[in-house]
């Protein structure tokens, strides 16, 4: 028996006893540390000095060991690519165009489902929640009452659509923007530090209106049969009207783009340092108001007619 014969038994034997190690071993342990079936396998096929691809180079790149390249193109027996980025295990785009088959991409970032923008309210359609946020609850100094919303407390910078504030009560608002109208009710009081209102203010029987630290009015400030008021520093497009109110009246350091009119009025009243591009009217009032440092782009009459 020559030198090749006898290599060839040896490796046959050391096969043989790989196997039998793999088979009472391995099998039963959870591989354990010990080769599983189908590596023994291989490693009798090594000792044989056979490849383990049948014939065929593993090229470790696209290629199944049954020696021809997969049909996805990077190494995978699944049937298609799996591109993460459109396209679906079975090779083709699914219908969404966003790599899901669930009808619609999960973005977690503020889209619905429905490929509708985020408004950070609760999903409009009621097939869901809206990730993107919720229904904000009203501040306790604000509630709703129909078209307006009713004020009894302080405000801070928030927007509005009408404010009222109802009979009796308080409202103060620091830097609010009201798109609409303030209506002030019977013996009711506000308070507006730095407010910007589109529309007009009004009060009528109210105890008290004061509009102040550069507020901008964008209609006219309307006070009537009420009791005290003060416009100070601030800008309104319209009026500043005072007709008929019992307490005492200001009007000082504004730019008016109308008229300042203070009519009837039984508290006094004083007018200063006021820009005003219409006229200065006063008449009718018991005591008569005081006042100086206007400039007024129409006329100063009657009780005004020196200011």
């Amino acid at each position: 028996m020559d030198f090749l014969s006898l290599k060839g038994i040896a490796a046959m034997v050391a096969g043989v006893a790989v196997i039998g190690t793999a088979v009472f071993g391995a099998v039963s342990s959870d591989n354990g540390g010990r080769l599983s079936f189908g590596e023994a396998i291989e490693l009798q096929q090594a000792a044989a000095g056979e490849d383990s691809d049948d014939g065929a180079a593993d090229d470790g790149a696209g290629a199944d060991d049954d020696g021809r390249d997969d049909d996805s193109g990077n190494g995978s027996d699944e049937g298609g690519a799996d591109d993460g980025a459109g396209t679906d295990d079975d090779g083709r785009d699914d219908d969404s165009g966003n790599g899901s088959d669930e009808g619609g991409a999960d973005d977690a970032a503020g889209t619905d489902d429905d490929a509708s923008g985020d408004d950070g309210f609760a999903d409009d359609d009621g097939g869901g929640e809206d990730s993107g946020g919720s229904v904000l609850p009203l501040p306790p100094a604000l509630a709703a009452d129909g078209d307006d919303e009713a004020c009894t407390g302080t405000l801070g910078a928030i927007t509005v659509d009408n404010l009222r504030v109802p009979q009796d009560s308080s409202c103060t608002l620091n830097g609010t923007f009201v798109k609409g109208t303030i209506k002030v009710e019977r013996d009711a009081t506000l308070v507006a530090n730095g407010v910007r209102v589109i529309g007009n203010v009004q009060a009528e029987n109210a105890s008290s209106v004061t509009v102040q630290e550069s507020s901008r009015v964008g209609g006219s400030i309307q006070i009537k049969q009420g009791g005290s008021a003060a416009v100070l520093s601030s800008q309104v497009t319209g009026d500043i009207q005072y007709d008929h109110n019992r307490a005492f009246l200001s009007a000082n350091d504004n730019q008016v783009g109308g008229s300042i009119q203070v009519v009837g009025n039984s508290g006094g009243a004083e007018i200063f340092r006021n820009t005003v591009n219409g006229n200065l009217q006063c008449k009718e009032n018991e005591p008569a108001p005081t006042g100086g440092g206007n400039v007024v782009g129409g006329s100063k009459e009657d009780q005004c007619s020196s200011f």
